[in-house]
Parts: C-alpha cells; sequence; structure tokens
C-alpha cells in the first residue's frame, strides 16, 4: 500500500497581495524532505507572468520583469508541484493561508494534506 509520508516547505512571491486583484505568482520554491529528514528535492523557479512587477514589490524580492520573461511556464510548474504532492503529508509554509489561495487558485491540489502554518506556530511559541 502507498502512504504519503514526505512533508513540502514551500514558498511562493507573487505581484502582490491579492488574486482578486490580479496579481499573479512569480516563484515558486520548495524543498521536500522524506522522514527520516532527508532533502530528497528542491525546486525554485521564477514564473513567466502577464504583467510589469511593481517597483515595491522587486525592490522586496529582488525579481525583475526580466527574471520573469524568461522563468518557466505557470502551468508546468504546477504539475510538477502537484505530481511531487502526491509523496507528501504536510505542506508547511510562512503565511499558509496566503500562499495556499494563491496556489489553489492555479490548480494545486492540497487534498488530504495536513497544512501548519509557522506563523501561527510563531505567535503561539512566542505568545504575540
Amino acid at each position: 500500500m502507498y502512504t504519503r509520508s514526505n512533508i513540502i516547505f514551500i514558498d511562493i512571491e507573487t505581484t502582490g497581495l491579492s488574486i482578486k486583484n490580479g496579481h499573479e505568482i512569480t516563484e515558486i520554491g520548495y524543498q521536500i524532505y522524506n522522514n527520516q529528514d532527508v532533502l530528497i528535492k528542491e525546486v525554485s523557479k521564477i514564473v513567466k507572468i502577464n504583467q510589469k512587477i511593481p517597483f515595491f514589490i522587486t525592490k522586496l524580492t529582488g525579481i525583475t520583469d526580466e527574471m520573469c520573461a524568461s522563468g518557466s511556464n505557470i502551468d508546468d510548474v504546477i504539475i510538477e508541484l502537484n505530481n511531487d504532492l502526491k509523496s507528501c503529508n504536510k505542506i508547511v509554509a510562512y503565511n499558509i493561508l496566503f500562499d495556499i489561495t494563491f496556489l489553489k487558485y492555479y490548480g494545486v491540489i492540497c487534498k488530504d494534506i495536513q497544512e501548519i502554518c509557522c506563523k501561527k506556530c510563531l505567535k503561539i511559541y512566542y505568545g504575540k
């Protein structure tokens, strides 16, 4: 029987804060670890987008319009990510709600995967 036992740590960069406002993913990065804490895959992909990146976003992320112009097709990145998620039972991100909202909009399937938010964990740990 096939079991999911890997954990994926993921981070995305975007052109802004809201899918509803037409913002796009500019980068998807993730690492997958097995249940012995061994890194088994690492991915970092700049993504082609259909808009100019606001100056403050470039300043914040270091991602430029030129980088995105030669980036990967978002559909290809999502296919790879969905395939990788098949082996995972946990997904971890700093602000999981933000990342998951964008990722699901683009077609990422997070079925039967526990979502862990580092931001919430830090608030619990530090009491703030």
